[in-house]
């Protein structure tokens, strides 16, 4: 059995499909989609990447900001679905794993290959919450003069235009392809299996198809142990210590100046970011063995995306989440709905942030008791390939 696992080219995307398919029994051959970004985490794992590199869409994330569709088009569509086929055809796999890469879901049906798609559950026609409109959108200044009720009806109904306006070149595509036509933009995520990587208890869902399961979240394990880490994250204990973990899509300038004198009250740990110089209190990685220094943090900050919130609340550490894109505040809403983190944004006074975190490392404000999050994929695997044709 052949498998190509396709993520979207972000980080998040690879790390959580190689937690997935780290369950996947031995004798499967498992080809990653070469991304030119990530492939040493794949090579890194024991997998092997297809010879074209496909890297789409590359502008999204600045798009994104603005709340602009414009990326998705006649021409970026066309080209990621050919590229896409050449690849499956190459590679002839049995199976397709795909997270939320657009385009996959027809290269994938034209090509007659079996797609198992990954991705969260707010992105789905069965989610049982509001998507908020994005807190810098231009319509939020009606929002007072509305009733909650009446305001939720009118972003529902605009969200529903928009998701089919941004669809057109896929059925454009479809109809050229003669394939079966969908409705929206969200259609185009699914697959023949789907597995939603939250938890139904934070992104809970109604009326789910057979063909929907929840796995929880897939958090990525990073086991290599930094000695000089550990050694920074306990020299100082009466400091506090923040981790500060923007992911590929995050910015670290929004959390201001670290050079302000309020940072020296605290150790901090950055990933991710291009590294600067270390500091008596500032130290710059690239990655954390999370479950080896989890109980040496008090804070994390981050972009609100997925992974890193769920580790948060995993290890019950308090978090701020600063989001740049809509999708990561579809994500951190459901989180602040049900307490498990604050959010803050960066148009704000920057004191507003300092106080938060001061407060939020002095008071765990946590609610462990809602939290069941689901960690056995061995028998979710099982399930979805004995399932499928």
């Amino acid at each position: 059995m052949k498998i190509l696992v396709a993520p979207y080219n972000l980080l998040a995307h690879y790390l959580r499909s190689i937690a997935l398919v780290k369950n996947i029994p031995n004798n499967a051959e498992i080809v990653f989609l070469k991304s030119g970004r990530y492939d040493n985490f794949v090579t890194a794992n024991g997998y092997k990447l297809t010879q074209n590199t496909l890297n789409t869409y590359s502008t999204v994330i600045e798009k994104a900001a603005s709340f602009d569709f414009s990326w998705i088009n006649k021409k970026s569509v066309n080209r990621t679905v050919n590229e896409l086929i050449e690849i499956i055809k190459t590679e002839k796999p049995d199976y397709i794993i795909g997270d939320t890469y657009l385009g996959m879901k027809i290269a994938a049906e034209y090509c007659n290959i079996t797609l198992i798609s990954i991705f969260n559950a707010y992105l789905t026609h069965h989610y049982n919450d509001l998507r908020p409109t994005p807190h810098n959108h231009k319509a939020n200044k009606f929002k007072s003069k509305l009733s909650e009720k009446s305001w939720n009806t009118i972003v529902r109904t605009v969200e529903k235009l928009t998701l089919r306006k941004v669809h057109s070149p896929f059925r454009k595509i479809r109809r050229k392809l003669k394939l079966k036509q969908y409705r929206d933009l969200f259609d185009e995520f699914t697959g023949d299996k789907n597995i939603l990587c939250d938890d139904p208890e934070i992104f809970p869902s109604i009326k789910l198809p057979d063909n929907y399961q929840y796995c929880g979240p897939l958090l990525y394990s990073y086991n290599v142990t930094n000695q000089q880490l550990l050694n920074f994250l306990s020299k100082d204990k009466t400091r506090k210590t923040i981790l500060i973990s923007m992911g590929s899509t995050g910015k670290i300038t929004n959390i201001g100046d670290l050079k302000n004198y309020f940072w020296l009250n605290y150790n901090i740990v950055i990933t991710g970011a291009k590294e600067g110089k270390q500091t008596e209190n500032i130290y710059y990685t690239d990655f954390i063995n999370f479950d080896e220094t989890s109980h040496l943090i008090d804070l994390i900050i981050c972009h609100g995306g997925n992974g890193t919130m769920y580790q948060a609340i995993n290890k019950n550490i308090p978090a701020i989440a600063i989001p740049t894109i809509f999708e990561q505040e579809w994500n951190i809403h459901r989180f602040e709905k049900l307490s498990l983190c604050k959010v803050w944004y960066a148009e704000q006074d920057i004191k507003n942030l300092y106080t938060l975190i001061e407060s939020l490392t002095s008071t765990n404000t946590l609610n462990p008791n809602i939290i069941k999050l689901q960690t056995d994929l061995n028998s979710i695997i099982s399930s979805i390939f004995s399932k499928l044709p």
